[in-house]
């Protein structure tokens, strides 16, 4: 843990402080807030095989802890979070909840999705590379939170000089950080600047989310896939302008002439001439040609009405002209990186924004469960055979 900004004396070279030096091990921290501004006591799992109440020593009063030998969230400890927030928020199936959370593993755990359903819970996930914007506790709470845990450490040190921080100190000292980070304010801001409550609207090719891009690969099973749709994307359709030799006219006036291409049909009076049917907005090049030999021809109108003009008159002649919108994206690309040796197996799927308590996604992450579970006892067959 990188130390916090120390006084000293001016010029002084080198500035000291007490940290430690060792990597550390993990302890993992589950928190919940609301739109409103109120929290649910935290979850801890700690790295060990049985939860030791020494652990949870001035933790935060209705706090939890749960042990793991690696002390990182799993399915099993996931379902009994969700006793612990079913506890506070008492939903039923007339008084859902909506929890929104990212596709974390643990999250997408079927007997956690059917644990939520069975109390009446909503489950949505974000889509991939969006947490850092759209999960409200990244946006505002957790990096005020580990600033402060970060300043009870120093503080620690320096009250407990020659020892180090046990975790069994962890939650203890986490207490204080956590009421300062999880306050009202920085809830419902978190919850408005994430755009979920009041809930604002995203566009498709949102700059913030830009960046992660540039990682974003596709799975192999989806990349052929996508190589087969490329040569039946969707082209923008063309209209094509017919000028005729006889008093009927279809075109389009000249840009310069500042003419309001969002009209769709109607007449419109340019020069002396009138302009019929749809218009078509180009950056093509006129090519102007005179109407025929006589002194005055008619125009006939959409109406029934007719108008005469002079053979002087020229009308912009422009055919299969097509209008296209070019993206930003197309004249400067986003960079890709390069997929080096085979993907990972348990990357294969591409992670999505989904309501996992649907039918359909309960149904499919019901049928990964099981299949999982046969691909789990057939290797503990094959090694009790192997034995």
């Amino acid at each position: 843990m990188a130390p916090e900004s120390v006084v000293a004396i001016r010029g002084t070279k080198q500035v000291r402080q007490t940290t430690g030096a060792e990597r550390g091990t993990n302890v993992s921290m589950i928190c919940f807030g609301n739109a409103a501004g109120g929290f649910i006591p935290p979850a801890y799992v700690f790295p060990l095989k049985n939860v030791n109440r020494k652990s949870m020593n001035n933790s935060v009063p209705g706090s939890i802890a749960f042990a793991n030998g690696t002390g990182w969230v799993d399915g099993n400890i996931m379902v009994d979070v969700i006793d612990h927030v079913q506890h506070y928020v008492q939903s039923s199936q007339e008084n859902a909840v909506l929890i929104v959370w990212d596709n974390f593993s643990a999250h997408l755990d079927y007997l956690v999705v059917k644990k939520a359903k069975d109390y009446g819970m909503e489950l949505i996930t974000l889509p991939p590379h969006t947490s850092h914007k759209l999960q409200p506790l990244d946006v505002s709470v957790f990096a005020a939170l580990k600033k402060y845990i970060m300043t009870a450490h120093m503080e620690w040190y320096r009250n407990n000089p020659g020892k180090r921080i046990t975790i069994h100190e962890v939650a203890g000292l986490s207490r204080d950080p956590f009421h300062k980070a999880m306050t009202p304010s920085n809830l419902i801001s978190g919850f408005k600047r994430a755009g979920i409550y009041p809930f604002t609207m995203l566009q498709p090719e949102d700059p913030r989310f830009s960046s992660a891009l540039i990682t974003d690969l596709q799975a192999p099973s989806q990349q052929n896939n996508a190589q087969d749709l490329v040569g039946h994307e969707i082209q923008t359709p063309q209209q094509s302008i017919e000028i005729e030799g006889s008093n009927k006219i279809q075109t389009a006036e000249d840009e310069d002439d500042e003419m309001d291409f969002a009209k769709e049909e109607g007449n419109i009076l340019t020069r002396d001439c009138y302009v019929l049917g749809s218009t078509v907005a180009s950056t093509e090049v006129d090519n102007r040609q005179p109407l025929g030999n006589s002194d005055r021809e008619t125009v006939e109108g959409g109406d029934g009405t007719s108008q005469s003009r002079s053979a002087k008159c020229e009308t912009p002649l422009r055919a299969n002209m097509t209008a296209n919108r070019v993206r930003l994206a197309e004249i400067m690309p986003i960079p890709k990186v390069i997929q080096n040796g085979p993907r990972h197996k348990s990357r294969i799927r591409i992670g999505r924004s989904r309501v996992l308590t649907d039918p359909e996604e309960m149904a499919q992450l019901e049928t990964d469960y099981k299949n999982k579970k046969k691909g789990d006892g057939k290797g503990e067959i094959e090694e009790n055979t192997s034995g």
